[in-house]
């Protein structure tokens, strides 16, 4: 017999034993075993294992997908209203509390499709990771329709940007101010907005005064009071029809989530199937 090998049960002689394992061998079988049992973990995934949800109390029937996506965290402080607002956010979290269908989608889901509320923050970096991912979905997939809210919970530059967007949206230019100001870094004070607005097709003095306008102010206090309500402290967010999934998640994941609401007896919100 070889010297340092292990003989085989099949042809060993009688009353051959088996070499002890090192303490060493030990740790390297553990962790071998562990990795089986990520990979494991990993196939059951890839290969569409059922996703597990929670109801969200008291919001029925919204529930949240029991997920680990990446999230940037911030200041529920109301950011990006001034400070008398926020009775204001609180009285309308009431409301949406009670009504929350049309806050959160408007009427995107009323020909049918599935409707996506998508909160978000211009400083939260796993939210442009989630924007090529749900781009992705949304591309391959008709019956969806996509609802932008803007959360900005990370500042004031956050705030500034927010702002901007919707303003460029009473002129019909979200979003190639929203692709500006993401290639920008976040720069958003006025002689800026004033410089790129021209070449985007927007009026720059417009632009300035639709920042503070009741109807900018309005959405900010409604998204505002949708992530209070549902309990967004951190960006990215989406509610796919019933279902909350906070962080970046895959494109794989929201596939399997718009799987799962598909497979519900009755669309959200009372809307036709």
């Amino acid at each position: 017999m070889t010297a340092g090998r292990t003989p085989d049960p099949e042809t060993a002689p009688p009353g051959a034993r088996a070499a002890p394992v090192s303490r060493r061998g030990l740790l390297v079988l553990g962790g071998a075993a562990v990795a089986v049992a990520a990979a494991g973990v990993g196939l059951a995934r890839l290969w569409g294992a059922a996703l597990e949800y929670n109801d969200l109390e008291g919001l029925e029937p919204f529930r949240q997908l029991v997920s680990d996506g990446a999230v940037s965290t911030g200041s529920m402080a109301f950011a990006g209203l001034q400070r008398e607002a926020a009775e204001d956010v609180a009285a309308r979290a009431l409301e949406v509390r009670a009504a929350p269908c049309e806050p959160l989608f408007g009427d995107a889901g009323a020909d049918g499709a599935l409707p996506i509320a998508y909160f978000s923050d211009f400083n939260c970096p796993y939210c442009r990771v989630l924007e090529g991912d749900l781009a992705e979905v949304l591309g391959a997939d008709p019956g969806l329709r996509l609802v932008r809210h803007e959360l900005p919970l990370l500042g004031a530059a956050s705030a500034s940007a927010a702002r901007a967007v919707l303003a460029a949206d009473l002129q019909g230019g979200y979003d190639v101010m929203k692709t500006r100001l993401l290639r920008a870094g976040l720069i958003t004070d006025e002689p800026y907005l004033r410089a790129v607005a021209g070449p985007l097709g927007l009026d720059a003095d417009r632009l300035i005064r639709d920042m503070d306008a009741p109807t900018v102010t309005d959405r900010l206090r409604t998204s505002l009071a949708l992530g209070r309500v549902f309990g967004i402290v951190g960006t990215p967010a989406l509610v796919i029809g019933r279902t909350l999934v906070v962080g970046a998640v895959s494109a794989r994941t929201i596939r399997a989530v718009v799987r799962d609401e598909r497979a519900m007896p009755e669309p959200i919100c009372g809307w036709p199937a």
